[in-house]
């Protein structure tokens, strides 16, 4: 990649202009020479986005590395051709820089394992520099062993090398492996699936792991002071948006505003770095530069010290708050995210669209800048579509050897799962191609018939007897169900939430009862769309608790708790599904998925 130096050539940076510019390497990169030193045998540099200031993987200049894995799509970068090389069998492992994500968007594009390390742990010495509050040399390959090998290389020793010593099979004492809920929310349900495969690959090669769920970007902005002018998608130095909530936990608007805060403090403090590392060059050069490449240097420029200021005190903040977040042994405690929210898009994609993907890729992204953590991107196999898919596990800081061992012992039992859920929705297209897919493998809404699935991505139930139900409720309901149908499951959550404060649990008229219960059931529905688990488990749970034998509470609950690696809990929801309805195709999947998962024990 030509942002390392090596001895007598010059490192370009991805700009001509920058080669023409600066004279050959006096020396050579120190992370070059480990790998050399450790046998490696160095092949080619490789092309990169234009002074790394990107995380698409094309270049004005030298044109968009061909994507091996998706011919068509973005291969990311910045470090597309480090990972295009891998991607294509050229190289056993490449190595590549990550500020903002420049090796984790190429690997889930690509289909690589990926490395993002602790910031710090690798000498970026001899690398050009980007923004060095945030710039890590991180590795790419196509298996997991070769991934923690190099790491083995890279990585300092310490207490965590020690106990992962050796590139076999280790599986950490793994205690707590938190969801990162607000992430799914901005995720596509292809994203959703993969974290879903990956938990239920936890629940069975990590038994005594206890899956829970967390809001990153509430407890980020709750943590730290600093990121409250941040929350508005630019620097606000006066900004009292953020306390607007006593309750940010409970606030989903407040949640998506904690990743854009880390977002944009990412954004602003990159921005300053990069500029006092190579303004005064483009000044000087005038160099001919990509249009997306000077915008963002033209936003650089204009970052002002005391914007800068305040981004870096947030760092600091969340750095602190990290070691929190993670507090207990080494190795025990993980976060289970998506690494970009939607397979690679097409590289003919642009305007409006590209700018929406890359504002949800750099929310997801810069918890691990932010914090200084290290990130690893599992691949776990091919969308329906045929587009490469994946998931991320983020591990404490320092826990580099740890999260390795980790994603090496989950790799492939989490690709089963990924595959086994494919499997399963597709052997649930009957052959009149009426789906009765489920929902943790759907993400369609079909028009027509409702099917007594949880997993059915059809809109939620209508209830029977209207002229009975208020019709201030039943109006309600209905714009509930509107909603869902155009895929806004926040509205549609909110009309279901509207409807059950009319009609209270402790309302006299019984037929209120059987009301309540279609509007949790359809709000569970709402939720599980989100991603949002725990609330769909708890909405389905109240549902139940009024009618005992709604199959749709059932499935959907049996759905969401497989989502989170409880598949002893989902395996008996399917089960009371069976005792109501015998041949109800849904339950009979799930179950057989379910055994499968667990090698023929649900527990």
């Amino acid at each position: 990649m030509r942002s390392f130096d090596v001895e007598g050539t010059v490192t370009g940076f991805g700009s001509p202009d920058w080669a023409a510019t600066h004279g050959a390497a006096t020396r050579t990169a120190p992370v070059v020479t480990a790998c050399q030193a450790a046998g490696a045998r160095g092949t080619c540099k490789t092309v990169m986005d234009e002074l790394a200031y990107s995380i698409s993987g094309e270049n004005m200049h030298f044109g968009t590395p061909d994507n091996p894995a998706a011919p068509g799509h973005l291969p990311g970068g910045s470090s597309s051709g480090s990972a295009v090389a891998c991607a294509a069998s050229l190289v056993d492992f490449a190595l590549g820089t990550d500020t903002g994500g420049s090796v984790r968007v190429p690997a889930a594009h690509c289909g690589l394992f990926g490395i993002r390390p602790t910031h710090g742990a690798v000498s970026v010495s001899g690398v050009l520099p980007m923004a060095q509050t945030f710039d890590t040399v991180g590795w790419f390959a196509r298996d997991a062993r070769t991934l923690r090998r190099v790491g083995h290389v890279l990585l300092p020793q310490s207490s965590d090398s020690a106990a992962f010593a050796g590139d076999s099979v280790q599986v950490p004492p793994v205690k707590v492996l938190a969801v990162a809920e607000d992430c799914l929310r901005l995720a596509g349900p292809d994203a959703v699936a993969a974290v879903a495969a990956l938990l239920q690959a936890v629940a069975t090669t990590c038994p005594g792991a206890q899956a829970s769920r967390l809001k990153v970007g509430a407890f980020f902005k709750e943590q730290c002071s600093g990121l409250k002018a941040f929350v508005t998608g630019a620097y606000s130095p006066h900004s009292t948006h953020a306390d607007s909530s006593s309750s940010v936990d409970d606030d989903d608007d407040n949640n998506v505003e904690g990743l854009t805060a880390l977002r944009t403090a990412l954004r602003v403090l990159q921005g300053h770095e990069l500029w006092a590392a190579v303004g005064s060059w483009v000044t000087a050069s005038q160099p001919e530069l990509g249009p997306d490449i000077r915008a963002r240097l033209d936003f650089a420029a204009s970052v002002t010290p005391g914007a800068a200021d305040a981004a870096s005190v947030a760092v600091t903040q969340a750095r602190q708050a990290a070691e929190v977040l993670f507090g207990g042994p080494l190795g025990s405690t993980f976060i289970v995210l998506p690494t970009v929210p939607v397979p690679a898009p097409a590289v003919r994609q642009n305007g409006a669209a590209r700018e929406d993907w890359r504002a949800r890729c750099m929310a997801m992204l810069s918890i691990a800048g932010m914090a200084g953590l290290p990130q690893v991107h599992l691949p776990l196999g091919n969308t329906p579509a045929g587009l490469p898919i994946g998931v991320s596990l983020l591990g404490p800081r320092g826990g580099d050897h740890a999260l390795l061992a980790l994603a090496q012992a989950l790799a492939a039992p989490a690709a089963g799962a990924y595959a086994a859920s494919l499997s399963a929705a597709a052997g649930k297209v009957t052959s009149t191609g009426r789906e009765h897919s489920s929902s943790s493998s759907s993400s369609s809404v079909p028009n027509g018939h409702v099917h007594s699935s949880a997993a059915s991505s059809s809109t939620p139930s209508a209830a029977s007897g209207a002229s009975a139900v208020d019709a201030v409720i039943e109006q309600l309901k209905q714009k509930g169900n509107v909603a869902f149908k155009e895929g806004r499951y926040h509205d549609a959550i909110e009309h279901y939430s509207a409807a059950l404060h009319k009609a209270p649990a402790d309302a006299a008229a019984p037929q209120l009862a059987a009301v309540r219960a279609v509007l949790l059931s359809n709000r569970a529905m709402a939720h599980l769309k989100r991603g949002d688990f725990r609330a769909c488990e708890d909405d389905c749970t109240s549902c139940l608790a009024a009618d005992a034998n709604n199959v749709k509470a059932l499935l959907r609950r049996g759905t969401a708790r497989a989502f989170v690696g409880d598949l002893a809990q989902a395996y008996g929801d399917f089960e009371a599904v069976l005792a109501i309805e015998p041949q109800n195709k849904d339950a009979l999947g799930e179950l057989a998925r379910l055994r499968q998962l667990a090698g023929g024990d649900a527990a």
